[in-house]
């Protein structure tokens, strides 16, 4: 079977690619800002003795979006995971816990427009998760809960 062939391939070829080739348009997101792949992954065949074969429909994650790609850096995840976890994602850090605004929104079950106005408002943290509707009359009034 031709290397290109076997499963995983393309994946692996994606990862080095991005890290390595400043003509691909991922680059700047990867290589561009200093994502490497451990030396022991530059090999294909090593690569898949570590993550195994890929998983239909799943995607290469790094764990630490600041990580190198790596065996304890790097997961098999569903395609809305990996997005997830993006380092051009807003993480929140509220109640002890952070997340991003997709995570917090699905959790609290306010929309993300909402929190994300919120936000860039600077309402307190307590009240851009509080299920309570708030307006101003202008920009200088403080926020007034709606009855």
């Amino acid at each position: 079977m031709n290397i290109k062939q076997k499963p995983g391939y393309a994946r692996w070829r994606g990862m080095i690619n991005r890290c390595t080739n400043p003509n691909v348009d991922a680059y700047p997101w990867y290589g561009g800002r200093g994502i490497k792949v451990c030396q022991r992954w530059t090999n294909y065949d090593n690569f898949i003795a570590d993550m195994g074969i890929p998983p239909k429909g799943m995607d290469l994650d790094r764990i630490d979006p600041d990580g190198d790609y790596e065996p304890m850096n790097c997961r098999w995840v569903s395609h809305s995971e990996n997005c997830m976890n993006t380092s051009a994602n807003r993480r929140i850090e509220w109640q002890g816990r952070r997340q991003t605004l997709t995570e917090w929104s699905r959790e609290t079950g306010i929309a993300m427009s909402t929190i994300f106005n919120r936000l860039k408002r600077n309402y307190p943290l307590d009240l851009v998760f509080s299920k309570t509707v708030f307006y101003r009359k202008s920009a200088s009034d403080p926020l007034r809960a709606v009855k």
